[in-house]
């Protein structure tokens, strides 16, 4: 009599299948085809103190499980060399679906973050004291970047913008 060791090889199954099959659905980005994204104002580049992070990452339904309650996925902080900082649970509550603004020590990271049509992505941002670094990921349009100049901002393959590009 042969036992099965894996019982629950029948309720995953499907699962992963779904995994492999709807997982090329969201387009890839190398990390080094997105440029630094820092401040909207001007600044001399990042000096000691601190600086804000807003990270409109892509959305998700809230645990709840009503689709009426959806908030922004989390994300991590990374260091330059990719080296995990700390995971932003990007939301207030299900009543509050508002990004966390993160306060951060000036310098540079990798944000990586969920982004609407293309998965997880990292982006590289400079984080300037006293000033906000915002990453626009969530695919809906925003006051913040209307009209704002290709040259000054950072964009997705697809031409989304994803924020103000830094200066270097």
């Amino acid at each position: 009599m042969q036992t099965n060791n894996f019982p629950f090889a029948k309720s995953i199954a499907p699962v992963l299948i779904a995994a492999v099959v709807f997982g090329g659905c969201s387009t890839p980005v190398p990390p080094s085809a997105i440029a630094t994204v820092g401040p909207a104002a001007e600044y001399g580049g990042p000096q000691a103190g601190q600086g804000r992070l807003v990270v409109f990452s892509a959305y998700e339904v809230s645990w709840v499980g009503d689709p009426d309650f959806v908030h922004h996925t989390r994300y991590a902080i990374c260091d330059a060399d990719g080296k995990l900082i700390r995971r932003v649970v990007n939301f207030y509550s299900d009543f509050d679906p508002s990004p966390v603004t993160a306060i951060v020590p000036a310098g540079h990271y990798i944000i990586k973050a969920r982004a609407a049509k293309y998965g997880m992505i990292s982006i590289p941002v400079v984080i300037a004291a006293s000033l906000t670094t915002a990453l626009y990921l969530d695919g809906v349009p925003h006051d913040e970047t209307r009209g704002l100049d290709p040259k000054k901002s950072v964009t997705l393959p697809k031409g989304e913008i994803v924020g103000w590009r830094a200066r270097e």
